[in-house]
This record gives C-alpha cells, structure tokens and sequence, in this order.
C-alpha cells in the first residue's frame, strides 16, 4: 500500500539590509538573506524494510542560505545577484551549483568559483565552451578566478525582465514584499471571470474548483491552494511580520505542502 507523503518546503526570509536611498523614498538597494528547508512528513505506518536506498535519502532534510541583492547597476537597470552562502543535502557530489548568479539587461551569468574533483579538469563545463544553455567563459586568464555560464534571455524571459525593471523603476525594490489584498475592482474582475468571492472584516476569499485564495488580514497570511481532480495539489502559505523601519508587513517566511505517495 502506498503511503501519504507530505513534502514540507520552508522559506524564510532572514534578517537583510534594506538601503534606503536619501534622495528618493524609493528602496533602491535591497539585500535579504533566503533559508530553505525540505523535509518528508509521513502520513501512516511506513514499513522501513521495504525501503531502497533511494527512498530513505528522501528523508533526509535539504537545506540552503542564500544571500539575495537586488539594485541598480551604472546603466540605471535593474540587477539581481544569488550568492548561495551554505548547503546540506542538496546536491550530488559529482554537480558544483554557481556559487554566484547574477541576472540583469544582459542574461544570467552563473559564477562558479569553486573546482570540483569529480569533473573533467575540475571546472563546471570543462571539456564545453559552448552548450544548448549558454557560452562557458574564463572569468580571467587564470583558472583560479572560475568560470561562468553566459545565458541570453528567450523573447518571453526579456519581456519579463524589462516588465521587472519597468515596475522596480517606478515602485523600488520593496513592494513585491508587503502584504497586500485585491481592490474592490479586483475583486470584481474575479467575480466576472467566474469565481467565488467571500469577503468578511478580516478575510477575503477567492476560489473555483481548481484554486481558493485567502487573504487573512487580520493575521497577516496569504495562503492559496492548488486542486487537481478535486484534491488539494498544493499548498502555499506566506506569512508576514510587521517591520518598524519601514512601517510595512513584510514576509517573514513561505510554506509549501505538496502531498504525493511513494
């Protein structure tokens, strides 16, 4: 009999530097550290002998910090930098994830600064300048310095980063945090398209048979679940907490719960 898995995803978003800058209101410089934990919850009696290698390192907790910036570089573009700081059990040995990847008007770039002993001459992409995925390229004339993967945007990847760079332009870095809930107007446009819409002094719902949006203001949560043959493919709970420096609810942290059987 298969067993019920319950696949916890945990996000939290840890104490960061929000720079405000002096000649706008704008928060134009942003850094925020992410810290992410996956973990298996079992819903009934597992019968541990019958489980393969495979299935027991499922159990095992992943984790990772990263260290986020976001801001605008010498061109006035908008530039987002992922600096993965630690991780556990995410990666198999034989893989070196970038160390740093930077996203702005160009494409990505993944840094790798790190040699792994498991790849051809120690480097991501050693035997490869070129691949389906992008151009490696020598980050210096000495190894030591690493190498990235130069990426262009697809058409659809640009237009959503010039919508990005547009809406942080205008509005800065910091709204996409704070908790917010639809208009009246919204609200009518859910209702026109076809949902359900709830709305009490403290929560307002929006749903049909295959999403139901909650808005808890009171508490602060946005909690939305996916349904797929009418049972619940996921869950996704963003809490926030109230930050003095900027008077704002901002998050603090994002649950998922993906029930799946193995």
């Amino acid at each position: 009999m298969k067993k019920k898995i319950l696949c916890l995803h945990v996000i939290s978003m840890l104490g960061g530097a929000f720079i405000l800058s002096a000649q706008t209101p704008l928060v134009n410089n942003l850094c925020y550290d992410e810290a992410f934990t996956e973990r298996l919850s079992v819903v009934g009696d597992v019968d541990l002998p019958a489980l393969g290698i495979l299935d027991k390192l499922k159990f095992r907790k992943k984790e990772y910090i990263k260290n986020h910036h976001e801001y605008f570089n010498s061109a006035g573009n908008a530039v987002h930098d992922v600096h993965f700081a630690s991780h556990e059990n995410m990666f198999p040995a034989w893989y070196t994830h970038p160390s740093t990847i930077r996203s702005d008007e160009s494409g990505i770039k993944a840094y790798f600064a790190e040699q792994n002993e498991y790849l051809p001459d120690g480097w991501t992409g050693g035997l490869k300048g070129e691949t389906v995925h992008g151009a490696y390229v020598e980050a210096s004339k000495t190894k030591t310095d690493g190498r990235y993967l130069a990426q262009e945007y697809s058409e659809q990847a640009f237009k959503a980063y010039e919508a990005w760079n547009e809406k942080v332009d205008m509005e800065g870095f910091l709204p996409r945090f704070a908790f917010s809930y639809p208009s009246w107007r919204e609200l009518k446009s859910f209702q026109d398209d076809g949902y359900d819409v709830y709305i009490s002094q403290d929560i307002i719902q929006v749903q049909d048979t295959s999403i139901n949006l909650v808005w808890d203001i009171a508490e602060k949560i946005f909690a939305r679940q996916h349904f797929e043959a009418g049972s619940i493919a996921k869950t996704v709970k963003t809490h926030y907490e109230y930050n003095s420096l900027f008077q704002e609810d901002l998050i603090q942290r994002v649950i998922t719960v993906t029930p799946g059987f193995f």
